[in-house]
């Protein structure tokens, strides 16, 4: 099945409200298709949909289809929602979200898919805001809400720029034309049956690409970003200063040029240098890199001030696995005179249970730590991968599940100098925005 102006049935999202199935329903709807969809509740991304004169519905009801339609499902979506099943009992066409990007992407002349354990959003709105500034002719899915472009953007036809998820295999879906793989780490083992299963997977996917970037230890890449003397893109002379990171690129052992990024953090200086050598291989102009990564803002939820408390920062972040975790206070910590509260809410608990010992570890140093209760997301209860069993673990860990009362506690103790951190992949993000209006 293929998508062209010919395709004249109706395309419906259950989950329309995602991140992922929003900006595929935003494009299809700016091509001429008609589209429609679901969600359990309102919200500003649903809102932005029916501006552009697509029909949400309200809640997941078998009357909402149409016997032509067809019926595109995330992978947060079970057998059991009753549009996904009324779809699959009357043998209505069913299409997986990775399945229809991928079609998507042969709409295009060049395809350009970001892959990776960590940093993917982040990577896909620095390319983003790259070929604005090179005034490249370009279509962005992005797996985030960058502050300019939001999720998805559309300034052009040449090129298709997307991240590619690796959750339930759905990177197999995709064969890209620029395949770039940030890092490897040991997550959604729900999904996969052990590390080695997940190296096997990004391996399939370099080397269906037929322009392969990857972390300089990747021995499958044809090109290499990194910080050793052999990677073709390197980063040097680091600074770091008031949320602005600078270093120098050097492309293939040759001084290239001085960027700065808004972002902060070493893990953050690989993202930026990345995107650096995804669009250099493409032959982007140097100026129009430095003007594009001068011109991004930040995405939500990546290292974004969301308020503050007696003078001190509300900074929320994404970080859900312990890789992420260690990383992200390690970099708030530098320069920083006062103390860190550090808020972390666990996502799944599956992941908690088999990454147990690594949670510890990442957060047993911390001095004011809070753990909010699990956002279980698709799962059933698992005491052993519960948000309380990792707090009993940590010995200064103090365990909440009502967020005003945590809000409280945080209130009377942040001051001008601290920093706040709220990290997690759940729904503590929007609890604390409402509750720092």
């Amino acid at each position: 099945m293929g998508l062209s102006e010919s395709f004249t049935s109706r395309i419906y999202f259950i989950g329309i409200g995602g991140i992922g199935m929003s900006a595929l329903a935003l494009f299809l709807k700016e091509r001429g298709f008609r589209v429609a969809g679901s969600d359990k509740c309102k919200s500003e991304i649903t809102s932005k949909l029916e501006a552009r004169g697509i029909v949400v519905n309200y809640s997941h009801d078998e009357i909402n289809l149409r016997s032509d339609d067809m019926v595109v499902f995330s992978s947060a979506i079970t057998e059991v929602n009753p549009e996904y099943a009324y779809a699959k009992n009357h043998n209505m066409a069913l299409v997986s979200r990775a399945r229809l990007l991928s079609l998507v992407s042969e709409c295009f002349s060049i395809s350009v898919g970001v892959s990776g354990c960590h940093g993917k959003t982040t990577v896909t709105a620095l390319i983003a805001h790259i070929f604005k500034a090179a005034s490249y002719p370009f279509t962005a899915f992005i797996g985030g809400e960058d502050l300019t472009f939001s999720n998805f953007c559309s300034f052009g036809k040449t090129c298709f720029l997307a991240e590619i998820c690796e959750y339930k295999k759905n990177i197999n879906f995709f064969t890209a034309d620029v395949g770039l793989v940030l890092n490897i780490d040991n997550d959604h083992l729900d999904s996969y049956e052990n590390l080695g299963d997940i190296k096997n997977t990004f391996a399939a996917f370099l080397k269906r690409a037929k322009k392969k970037i990857a972390f300089e230890d990747c021995k499958l890449a044809a090109v290499t970003f990194g910080f050793k003397k052999n990677s073709d893109y390197r980063a040097d002379k680091i600074t770091f200063k008031d949320g602005v990171t600078s270093f120098t690129v050097y492309e293939r052992k040759k001084k290239l040029m001085r960027v700065s990024v808004r972002l902060s953090g070493e893990k953050n200086v690989l993202n930026a240098l990345a995107a650096v050598a995804v669009v250099r291989e493409m032959n982007i102009d140097k100026n129009a890199i430095k003007r594009g990564l001068a011109a991004f803002k930040g995405v939500k939820r990546r290292d974004e001030v969301i308020g503050s408390l007696n003078g001190a920062p509300v900074i929320a972040d994404y970080a859900h696995h312990p890789t992420q975790l260690a990383e992200r206070l390690q970099a708030y910590k530098k320069g920083l005179k006062g103390r860190l509260f550090v808020v972390f809410q666990p996502h799944t608990y599956s992941r908690t249970k088999l990454l147990f010992k690594d949670f510890v570890s990442a957060l047993i140093l911390e001095d004011n730590l809070f753990i909010f209760k699990t956002y279980a997301a698709r799962e059933n209860f698992l005491p052993e991968g519960s948000a309380l069993k990792l707090c009993e673990a940590l010995p200064k860990c103090i365990y909440y599940d009502v967020e005003t009362k945590l809000f409280a506690r945080l209130k009377t103790e942040a001051e001008a100098g601290d920093k706040v951190l709220i990290l997690g992949a759940g729904d503590i993000y929007d609890k604390f925005k409402r509750l720092l209006r």
